[in-house]
């Protein structure tokens, strides 16, 4: 039994409420901090109820080595971490008779941790994936070029019917086919924590761009969105270098922002932010 001795060498250690768990958590999730970020949106929206929570963290030889949170949702939530350490948590899962609907995460250890709890159950099990290129900006203010006949302004409630349209539209273009009420739903959460921006070009609505959830030292750019009839133009690129400045004057050093598309010829890169990494939903469906 040659896997017995290392896996005997790790330690769980489980948590029920929310400030103990990230108080233990926060140090080992901060050392990855854009690709671990949805860590901080649990915790803070934890944070606003009673409600429990099912999270902890694997040890080995003393030091964290992966944490982790069961959702409400039943996903469990990976951080980064040593791969060797998801068949522990694995079998502690099946111990304890956790119902899985899916697992979110890096992208490594998301699909490890897949293939890793439907080993042994001889089931035909079909998996449906959405990846993520997670990137994160420059410490540096950004310089643009900023026409006389543009402004980006703060969105209101008066623009809210725009908004909803084009966060119908941005789930509808979404290569993910992101749900469109819970896309509305974000949009509208945005616009209400004074998070929403509004792009203008001689008095007509161009884009949108906003801040999501947030980490201790970053913010999350979210709802990048520009009008058919306005793109190609370098709208966009104007709209993230405003967050950017936007961000760095509120406090937070970086910008960490998702992408569906692929590498090649991505915007984010084009525009000087660093690629940190994958991270993976996948969800599980018995056929």
């Amino acid at each position: 039994m040659p896997n017995l001795k290392v896996r005997t060498e790790y330690k769980i250690k489980s948590y029920k409420a929310v400030e103990p768990y990230m108080k233990s958590s926060e140090e080992f999730l901060y050392e990855n901090e854009p690709i671990n970020n949805l860590f901080w949106e649990v915790y803070f929206r934890s944070s606003e109820s009673t409600k429990e929570i099912h999270a902890g963290n694997i040890f080995h030889r003393g030091k964290i080595k992966l944490s982790y949170i069961k959702m409400t949702s039943n996903y469990i939530l990976l951080s980064s971490g040593l791969s060797s350490a998801i068949q522990h948590l694995v079998d502690y899962a099946k111990r304890k008779k956790w119902i899985l609907r899916g697992v979110l995460g890096p992208s490594e250890m998301s699909e490890l941790f897949a293939k890793q709890w439907f080993k042994s159950s001889g089931k035909n099990i079909l998996l449906a994936q959405k990846t993520f290129n997670i990137f994160e900006t420059r410490k540096t203010h950004l310089k643009f070029n900023q026409e006389n006949r543009i402004k980006i302004i703060r969105a209101d409630n008066m623009q809210w019917p725009r908004i909803r349209l084009w966060a119908s539209l941005f789930a509808k273009e979404s290569d993910s086919s992101a749900n469109e009420l819970s896309t509305v739903k974000l949009a509208r959460e945005i616009l209400e924590q004074g998070n929403m921006y509004i792009f203008r070009k001689a008095g007509a609505s161009v884009g949108m761009a906003g801040f999501g959830r947030k980490t201790p030292s970053r913010l999350t750019i979210n709802m990048v969105y520009i009008s058919k009839e306005y793109r190609g133009q370098g709208y966009a690129k104007k709209m993230i270098f405003h967050l950017i400045n936007e961000a760095k004057d509120r406090g937070f050093s970086k910008c960490i922002l998702f992408s569906e598309k692929s590498l090649e010829n991505n915007l984010y890169l084009k525009i000087g932010c660093l690629f940190k990494g994958k991270i993976s939903e996948i969800s599980f469906s018995k056929s």
